[in-house]
């Protein structure tokens, strides 16, 4: 499983206004030491699979970032309108820092500054902050409202955070905080989502393509294609608030297009960052995943359909296994065209009728493999073309 910490931010009127997202490697409800710009990135991927709809609920979101996450302009993968950039109090305000602050707040994220102390190497980021966060428990009250006289101004907030009582909530809000955060409110939720593991061996590869120059999108698709927690990051990417699909997604290569090679580039290397190598019980699924989504994609010019519909399809059909969720729930997360949704709940369709005879080939079962076989595919065409798919997910899986 992965998860995510989401502690609620509320008004004066103790109305819901916000939600800080925070890493958690597990049900225990605190962070574990480690790399902070790892968190922050294995954080934007879980609140991905989630789902920053699901996560938002219709409110902001704020995002604990680091020095190099918001100069890579990882942030910029999630929506600028529900988006506000928490600046941690360990990042040096470099130029380059704070000329990637402008750049996001003149696209429409939010900026807020964490644990707030003033300094003035931060005034460059003050002058274009919405948000002052200040922690209680190390500032006390006389602090606390030299703080809002000195920086309340226009449009910026000023955030009380660990607020653990009611006294306290009370004589901040007289002081002119607006926005308030802690124990005394809410501890941050723990919720959970399914984890997709994938293959080390693609994960170099994707590195090695993004380092070109020209990002040739093709060869990108080949190897994405071949690691199932990408291709369903993907699906799932597609399928947020940042993006309103006017097209159907029938193929690997057409999503990557819609991405756009910047937000491809940024997409990659955040994922490929966090992502673990597959667990030993799941590469065996991971393993039959690909070698059903090459046999349909390769099979699929006997059915009448797209062969990148039928990749997609054939892949898809086996996340229920891969992510121990079933399977409709997956697929109302991902961004597919109609009828690839519909073959996978059990309409029928031609995509489908492909789907049954591979499932059937995979189970050894030679009576129904006949009776559902296209009559211009011999047997000895059908078991080529297995062994050639068998064949390709080994190569690409590294798998013996």
């Amino acid at each position: 499983m992965l998860y995510v910490g989401r502690q609620p931010i509320l008004d004066s009127q103790r109305r819901l206004a916000g939600h800080e997202l925070l890493y958690r490697s597990s049900n225990d409800n605190w962070c574990p030491p480690d790399d902070p710009d790892l968190l922050c990135k294995r954080t934007m991927d879980t609140a991905v699979l989630f789902g920053l709809d699901t996560l938002s609920s219709g409110h902001k979101l704020f995002l604990n970032c680091t020095h190099d996450v918001i100069v890579g302009g990882f942030p910029t993968l999630f929506p600028s309108e529900s988006t506000v950039i928490e600046i941690l109090e360990t990042v040096i305000p470099t130029a380059t820092l704070v000329s990637a602050c402008r750049e996001l707040k003149e696209k429409g994220y939010g900026i807020a500054l964490d644990d707030f102390v003033y300094s003035a190497q931060f005034d460059p980021l003050i002058e274009i902050a919405d948000y002052i966060k200040v922690d209680v428990r190390l500032t006390t009250l006389e602090e606390c409202e030299a703080l809002a006289r000195n920086f309340l101004a226009g449009s910026r907030c000023m955030l009380a955070e660990k607020v653990e009582s009611e006294e306290e909530f009370h004589n901040l809000n007289a002081m002119g905080f607006s926005l308030f955060q802690g124990y005394f409110f809410s501890r941050p939720k723990v919720l959970s989502t399914s984890r997709i593991d994938g293959f080390e061996p693609q994960q170099l590869r994707i590195f090695e393509l993004l380092s070109r120059p020209q990002l040739n999108v093709v060869d990108l698709e080949s190897v994405i294609k071949a690691e199932p927690a990408l291709c369903f990051r993907l699906l799932r990417y597609l399928n947020s608030p940042v993006f309103c699909l006017q097209s159907e997604v029938r193929s690997i290569l057409q999503g990557l297009l819609l991405l756009g090679e910047t937000a491809v580039r940024k997409w990659l290397m955040l994922v490929c960052s966090v992502i673990s190598g597959a667990r030993p019980q799941k590469r065996l699924i991971l393993q039959t995943a690909l070698v059903r989504a090459r046999f349909a994609e390769m099979m699929a010019p006997y059915f009448g359909v797209e062969s990148s519909a039928l990749f997609i399809a054939g892949l898809m059909s086996m996340m229920d296994a891969i992510m121990d969720k079933p399977l409709p729930i997956i697929l109302e997360q991902v961004a597919i065209s109609e009828d690839i949704r519909q073959a996978l709940l059990g309409h029928e369709n031609g995509i489908k009728k492909c789907l049954n005879l591979v499932v059937a080939y995979e189970a050894t079962d030679w009576n129904l493999c006949e009776k559902l076989r296209p009559a211009q595919v011999s047997s000895e065409q059908l078991s080529a073309t297995y062994v050639n798919a068998v064949q390709w997910a080994n190569e690409f899986a590294d798998l013996p």
